[in-house]
């Protein structure tokens, strides 16, 4: 009976070592492959500022009213949503990105948005309260990234279609200004 349950025992004792190095030896892999994909993610993460550098670079070179800063915040506010290039080749046709940006048509921002005609969809949709919101670098961007989407939906994604329904009308100067910036900055690569 003693050595039945001490031949129990020395199993069990060697069935615990043997489980303890598959667990040390599978942690130690677990936390190699963690360590690993925390160099990449930083990798990656360094990559992405890196290329959004470039495009703050692409989009100061292209603006004398704004501040390197300012370029930043409105590379990364237009990274918020699905269209970021088309964002910004389109606010350096409207405004050359000046936030500040008023036309005689009474357009305003960035993007350019004329309140008369868009205020009532943007209020009741939630992105802006008032006409004032326009100036905020990113109700701006949400606002003219909203407004695409929904030109997107009626123009059935034919670029041109959505260029000339947001600037209203056929304006051929504009378009190819637009899809010029876009050509731009689709050749920024990320480093």
């Amino acid at each position: 009976m003693k050595k039945t349950l001490f031949v129990l025992l020395a199993s069990l004792v060697a069935a615990l070592v043997v489980l303890s190095i598959g667990f040390i030896s599978y942690h130690d892999h677990m936390s190699g492959r963690l360590a690993q994909a925390s160099v990449t993610r930083e990798g990656e993460v360094q990559k992405e500022n890196e290329y959004r550098e470039k495009l703050a670079e692409w989009v100061f070179d292209r603006s004398s009213k704004i501040s390197r800063q300012a370029t930043r915040q409105i590379v990364d506010e237009a990274f918020r949503y699905d269209h970021p290039l088309l964002l910004l080749a389109l606010f350096q046709a409207e405004s050359e990105f000046s936030p500040t940006a008023y036309s005689s048509a009474q357009a305003v921002g960035l993007g350019q948005i004329r309140w008369t005609i868009w205020g009532k969809t943007l209020t009741q949709a939630g992105i802006l309260k008032e006409a004032r919101d326009l100036y905020d670098i990113s109700m701006n961007i949400r606002a003219t990234n909203f407004i695409i989407g929904t030109l997107m939906k009626s123009a059935k994604g034919n670029p041109v279609a959505i260029l000339e329904a947001y600037v209203g009308g056929k304006h051929k100067i504009y378009t190819d200004r637009v899809a010029y910036n876009f050509m731009q900055l689709s050749m920024i690569k990320k480093a």
